[in-house]
């Protein structure tokens, strides 16, 4: 509320947590030397590309999982590699391969490895890239026909309508979707733009309806007292 008035300036609330966050995490390592490495790595490393990436994009809130995994897989590979007696300095190949058995978050400590490497904390080690997920893709014929019918069915809620169409024609996750914010619909005398990432992109007619649509009627959400506006393309409690 504060924010909202003026009171204090806008900051990234995530970004804020994350460093909050990375504050608890560091009083929970054990000895102090291996709470200083994390630290460094937290800070030079992790810290400093998300508050780069939050500089550099025009959002409310910067995705921080990555980045909290990423300080979650080093304190654990540093605890595994305490608990066997072997100094970071000494690990070598077979002890990365034997880490690596750990579990699919393991070679989250890849990140953490390479900085250390370029560091000079340890010798440089081979560590897979995570794997990405896979699923069950729709056909080109099925995802024009689902495109077409989300342009053109006035029936259907204009939330399902513009939430689809930037999955399927734009290829945009779920994630960032729900994070869209009105300020990036940007009505011109040349048509109607979205604006994703740096980049403006042109937006189709029966598209544009929607999103208009979308932002002028039904987007005020409850809050203390009364019906409040707010900034966000797809209002809820939790984008």
């Amino acid at each position: 509320m504060l924010t909202a008035a003026g009171a204090l300036p806008a900051r990234d609330e995530e970004l804020a947590r994350a460093g909050q966050w990375l504050a608890a995490v560091l009083e929970t390592i054990e000895p102090p030397a291996d709470r200083r490495l994390v630290q460094a790595y937290a800070t030079w490393q992790v810290m400093r590309r998300l508050r780069a990436s939050a500089a550099g994009a025009a959002r409310p809130r910067t995705p921080t999982a990555h980045a909290r995994n990423n300080i979650r897989a080093a304190v654990s590979f540093l605890a595994c590699l305490r608990d066997r007696g072997i100094a970071l300095a000494a690990c070598g190949q077979a002890d990365i391969d034997n880490w690596l058995h750990a579990g699919p978050s393991a070679c989250l400590a890849r990140d953490f490895l390479a900085w250390a490497a370029s560091r000079g904390h340890c010798q440089r080690l081979t560590v897979p890239a995570p794997p990405r997920a896979t699923g069950p893709a729709v056909s080109q014929d099925q995802r024009w026909t689902l495109t077409a019918r989300l342009l053109h069915d006035t029936a259907l809620d204009p939330t399902d309508r513009v939430a689809g169409c930037l999955l399927l024609l734009y290829g945009q996750p779920l994630s960032r979707i729900a994070a869209m914010t009105t300020s990036q619909v940007i009505p011109r005398d040349s048509g109607t733009f979205i604006r994703l990432g740096r980049h403006d992109m042109p937006v189709p007619g029966p598209l544009a309806d929607a999103m208009l649509q979308l932002i002028s009627g039904g987007r005020s959400y409850r809050g203390v007292g009364s019906p409040q506006q707010t900034a966000w393309l797809f209002p809820g409690h939790l984008p």
